[in-house]
């Protein structure tokens, strides 16, 4: 059989997505006035091209031969289409697509060209699973004088002591002094009166406070406090505890010892002395 049987064989029974989308008569009609196109064929390439008559209207396309598959030069104008055709089908990955086009097809810069459309696919964004950049942790800035920089948390649900269930802790990035602050419920504003009445009638305003992303902490309430008190509140990445390890390795201290104390149910009685050890 001879090559152009073979060539009109493949054109015709190329991949009917690829059909639907790209109209072969037309790229023929096309390759005949696009300068790029025709200076393939003066080119020193390793391309082995020829015109390969298409039917019925035997319009001539010119394709490439070199790898044993009948591969159409594609013009500018064709060349999003044709890699939407093949891409859509199951939507591989850059590598599988880059090769998926250029076994069917060749044009200048194809594999460059490929990689970023198939980079920016919204559906790949969508329903793939992307390895994420994980970025450095940031350094907290050095602390030069006590109650500058204050870490707060919570605690809970503990075992019901006088009617508290919960703990509000606060320690000092300086001095490390800690203050543990028994509460009925973690409402912002029993969050809110906790800091004030506990911590700030005692030692001041502190410059910055350090929190996780807790709904207390991330509230219109909280927002409000600090821009009356002064202070900037400083919330700790997602998911992240060691963000704000400080207080989260104290309540692992703290717990432990109301655990280890007698009674240790009835916590509320045991929670001093356990502070000042």
């Amino acid at each position: 059989m001879v090559s152009d049987a073979l060539s009109r064989s493949f054109i015709a029974n190329c991949h009917t997505p690829v059909r639907q989308s790209v109209d072969f008569q037309k790229m023929a009609q096309i390759q005949k006035d696009d300068p790029e196109i025709q200076a393939y064929k003066t080119a020193i390439t390793d391309l082995q091209l020829e015109e390969i008559p298409l039917e019925p209207s035997n319009v001539k396309l010119l394709c490439d031969l070199s790898t044993g598959n009948i591969r159409p030069v594609v013009p500018n104008v064709f060349r999003r289409s044709v890699f939407e055709a093949l891409h859509n089908l199951s939507h591989p990955s850059i590598r599988l697509t880059k090769e998926l086009v250029s076994r069917h097809f060749v044009w200048h810069g194809l594999r460059r060209q490929v990689g970023e459309w198939t980079k920016t696919c919204q559906q790949c964004q969508a329903s793939k699973v992307h390895r994420h950049t994980r970025a450095p942790l940031e350094p907290f800035e050095d602390v030069r004088e006590r109650f500058d920089t204050v870490h707060v948390d919570l605690v809970g649900p503990l075992p019901p002591s006088q009617g508290y269930t919960y703990l509000m802790t606060m320690v000092d990035r300086y001095s490390r002094w800690p203050e543990a602050i028994p509460m009925t419920d973690i409402t912002a504003t029993s969050c809110a009166n906790a800091l004030i009445y506990v911590w700030i009638s005692r030692f001041g305003v502190m410059r910055n406070l350090v929190s996780d992303r807790g709904a207390q902490f991330t509230s219109a309430l909280w927002s409000e406090l600090s821009r009356i008190l002064g202070f900037t509140p400083v919330t700790t990445t997602s998911f992240h505890p060691q963000s704000n390890s400080l207080v989260e390795r104290f309540h692992r201290h703290l717990k432990a010892a109301l655990m280890a104390r007698d009674e240790a149910r009835d916590w509320i009685p045991h929670l001093p002395w356990v502070l000042l050890g």
